[in-house]
């Protein structure tokens, strides 16, 4: 697929965006040396760890190990996709982007269309609730539920008339909007008998929804009178609106998601705002009942940690339950606000004080431990009882931590009063072979001299390219302990062989994983003393010689040992004679080392 930019409009937007000064808009940035520091935006911290380079255009946290250019921040913190982010800073610059196609024009003018239009709808009913006397059966019925006028303004309530064609005469009749977007757009519908259409909301509080990014892309609507059904009724999908892909309230949530280190996750609009208006902004809503992938993804660019307050019922908790096994799968971290029965956030917030609902979430327990203290307490059958513990151990099955594992499967013993040797045994067969992480092997002082040469020896050719040739001559990527920085080595010696130089930022764009991204930012941000590189090469390469050497000499024991089980001296004595003569290249690194200062970190500081 071609590129929706040429490389030298991302150029062009990438050196009119100085990264200190994009980024100063998001974080408090001071002087540190030749660097900047700040608390990082994408995790919470006290100590300043988030470093940006101004000579290099590049950022690193080295508390959560964010890393990459002034794209990827972007694309991180907003919740951009490559191309979006260049848009995004293209504006900010003042750059006008050209169009690219015919069909990514179509689009984007269509695109555009809509999110005007919806635009439009909302402060059309918005000054129907506000300003109209029609409006004042919404404003009695917001006043009822105890939402305020800041709540009104910030997220823009409206309210739809009772009328059947309000909107269809408004905007067709009065100001000449094709019906035919109108219904594309998810307002109006087409009579079943005879022509024309009618509104799709009538008589409901209307809650404009908006994607990330602030834009409206779809509408929910409330009934005002009791009994009408469906009580809540929400647009259908559009083309800029997937209700899969939207989470309410989002738009307004993120910065207060970053400064508290969670979401709070609620069912329904009024419960969102019940709980915005009491002060807790980190708050955002599924639309539907239960979170899906791409939402979780969304709330991934601000957190990994969520506490799930939904109502205290029976749909409630089917629809947390729904969800955790996707947020499980994404490596966040899940709790659970406990509510009564019968109660919603909205209902605790109006009858009981904030501090209720803060109490509320200082106790909320991991998902698991929820479900194990709070699912069932008695059970009337064996059968029963063994439908409980079949619904609870393929979810703690999902637990990485071998601990935690192990404490819900005690509570899990202790609740059903089940031997826990026998819980262990049936949680063995929802794990099979290869499923765990394995355990990372404790490293001994060698092996950590070793990978430590191998990291700084990889730092040293992103410093300075010059001595990528030098290395490639006597170092292959499969000499590297640890796989990224044998990708990484891969990757400079192909742009040294093709005679590319690029900039660390643009190196940044050209690593194909994220991993590699934020693993070449930190090591990028780790300066080496100019005066000491020449010699800092040569320890860095006996380091890999030697340790060459060494995996040699262990397959030629293995080999001698075979030989000799077979019988076969000739073979034995020839490579006992390779072993000796390893032996002695190995002595010679080792007083070739001596001579040498020590390999240390102490000559590598954060610049």
């Amino acid at each position: 697929m071609k590129p929706p930019f040429s490389q030298q409009i991302v150029e062009e937007v990438r050196n009119r965006n100085d990264i200190v000064e994009a980024l100063s808009d998001y974080v408090s940035l001071k002087p540190s040396g030749e660097n900047f520091k700040g608390l990082c935006p994408f995790h919470t911290e006290k100590t300043p760890s988030f470093v940006v380079s101004p000579a290099k255009q590049i950022f690193h946290c080295f508390g959560c190990g964010v890393g990459g250019n002034v794209f990827h921040f972007f694309m991180r913190y907003e919740g951009l996709s490559f191309p979006e982010a260049v848009a995004f800073l293209a504006q900010r610059a003042g750059i006008q982007l050209p169009q690219t196609s015919k069909g990514t024009k179509d689009r984007e003018e269509k695109g555009a269309e809509f999110y005007q239009l919806n635009e439009a709808v909302a402060e059309y009913y918005h000054r129907l609730l506000c300003q109209t006397t029609e409006g004042e059966r919404g404003r009695a019925y917001l006043s009822e539920r105890g939402i305020n006028a800041k709540v009104i303004e910030t997220f823009r309530l409206g309210y739809a008339p009772k009328q059947w064609d309000r909107l269809v005469t408004a905007f067709v009749g009065q100001k000449g909007v094709s019906p035919t977007l109108l219904q594309r757009g998810g307002l109006i519908k087409p009579r079943t008998q005879g022509k024309g259409y009618y509104d799709l909301f009538r008589d409901r509080i209307i809650f404009p929804i908006m994607d990330r990014q602030g834009r409206i892309v779809a509408f929910g609507g409330r009934t005002v009178e009791e009994g009408q059904v469906p009580k809540y009724l929400n647009s259908p999908e559009t083309p800029i609106y997937k209700k899969g892909a939207t989470l309410y309230g989002l738009h307004l949530a993120k910065q207060a998601i970053r400064r508290a280190g969670f979401v709070i996750v609620v069912e329904g609009y009024f419960d969102l705002l019940a709980v915005w208006q009491a002060g807790f902004e980190n708050v955002v809503a599924p639309l539907g009942t239960a979170l899906t992938r791409r939402q979780i993804q969304l709330l991934q660019a601000y957190t990994h940690e969520i506490v799930l307050v939904f109502d205290g019922d029976l749909a409630g908790v089917t629809a947390m339950e729904r969800g955790y096994s996707l947020l499980i799968d994404a490596e966040m971290r899940v709790r659970v606000g406990l509510l009564p029965t019968g109660s919603d956030p909205d209902t605790m917030l109006r009858t009981q004080r904030r501090e209720a609902f803060r109490d509320l979430l200082d106790r909320a327990l991991p998902f698991i431990e929820h479900l194990i203290r709070t699912r069932q307490k008695v059970w009337s059958s064996v059968e029963e009882k063994l439908h409980y513990i079949n619904f609870l151990l393929p979810l703690i099955a999902k637990v990485s931590n071998s601990v935690e594992r192990m404490e819900y499967l005690s509570l899990l013993a202790e609740k059903t009063k089940v031997a826990e040797q026998a819980l262990q045994r049936e949680l063995s067969k929802l794990q099979p072979k290869g499923s765990r992480v394995p355990r990372e092997p404790m490293q001994s002082p060698l092996t950590l001299s070793l990978t430590r040469g191998e990291r700084e020896l990889i730092r040293l050719m992103l410093e300075d390219p010059s001595v990528i040739e030098k290395v490639k001559e006597e170092v292959s990527p499969e000499d590297f302990t640890e796989e990224a920085l044998g990708e990484i080595a891969c990757f400079l010696f192909a742009l040294q062989e093709k005679g590319v130089q690029v900039t660390p930022s643009q190196l940044i764009d050209l690593l194909p994983h994220p991993e590699l991204k934020e693993r070449v930012t930190q090591l990028l941000l780790l300066s080496i003393p100019m005066e000491n590189r020449n010699q800092l090469l040569q320890d860095y390469l006996s380091v890999m010689r030697g340790k060459r050497i060494k995996q040699q000499v262990e397959e030629i024991k293995r080999r001698v040992e075979a030989a000799e089980k077979r019988g076969d001296s000739v073979e034995s004595a020839r490579l006992l004679h390779q072993f000796m003569i390893l032996q002695r290249q190995l002595k010679g690194q080792k007083r070739g080392g001596e001579k040498r200062r020590p390999l240390g970190p102490e000559s590598l500081t954060i610049g």
